[in-house]
């Protein structure tokens, strides 16, 4: 948000080089984060248990979230590590509706996908209720969903080529490369989940840059 002369609030306009800067930015600075997110996925796919997937995600969000926020100085003073339960639930709820967006029609879960993006690092930042963290997003998303899906899309690029490399290996019967080409989809798949924890977060801090500037010169 940006004040204008008038004394209004105005919505800082994201955009994606922006973003996909801050997050890979962030990304890179906590890659030992990534590396044991990915272990514990692995672990927990092995023991096929979908409550602990979703749990280890939620927890390796908030920690990821909590240490971008920390780096872009957006955590209140005192505030200690104790949100977890919040944003597991917070999990269980988007979960919950885009898998209704998806079910209506494709456009309708990206639109909530993108809108609703927010909602972790507000909860975490804001020390927001679940609801409250809902609705932060929605209104710091307004008229940002191109910037977001073009952010999103661009993360999901090595994605689609690795399970397409895998599908066309695997038409070709070409099983020692299929065998292969899945493994690494499936990590890429994995960094590319974590990566989209890092946009989110890297959106946030945007929409926050010039109210926070505009902070520290009239204090």
């Amino acid at each position: 948000m940006r004040h204008d002369p008038g004394g209004h609030m105005e919505q800082t306009k994201l955009s994606t080089g922006a973003i996909l800067a801050g997050a890979a930015r962030h990304f890179a600075a906590h890659r030992m984060l990534v590396f044991l997110t990915l272990v514990g996925l692995f672990l927990a796919s092995l023991f096929n248990i979908r409550i602990l997937s979703i749990a280890i995600l939620s927890y390796a969000q908030f920690e990821l979230t909590y240490e971008i926020l920390a780096d872009e100085d957006l955590m209140p003073g005192g505030y200690g590590k104790r949100r977890f339960f919040s944003v597991f639930a917070l999990q269980l709820i988007t979960l919950v509706v885009f898998a209704i967006g998806w079910i209506l029609l494709f456009v309708p879960g990206v639109y909530l996908m993108l809108r609703l993006c927010l909602s972790v690092p507000a909860l975490i930042a804001e020390e927001a209720s679940v609801i409250e963290a809902l609705v932060i997003s929605w209104r710091r998303t307004a008229r940002q969903e191109l910037a977001l899906l073009g952010a999103v899309t661009a993360a999901m690029v090595p994605t689609l080529i690795s399970w397409t490399c895998m599908i066309a290996f695997a038409r070709m019967g070409w099983m020692g490369a299929t065998v292969i080409t899945v493994l690494v989809a499936v990590v890429v798949t994995g960094l590319t989940l974590i990566f989209c924890w890092c946009i989110a977060a890297a959106a946030y801090a945007e929409t926050c840059g010039t109210t926070r500037n505009l902070e520290e010169v009239f204090a």
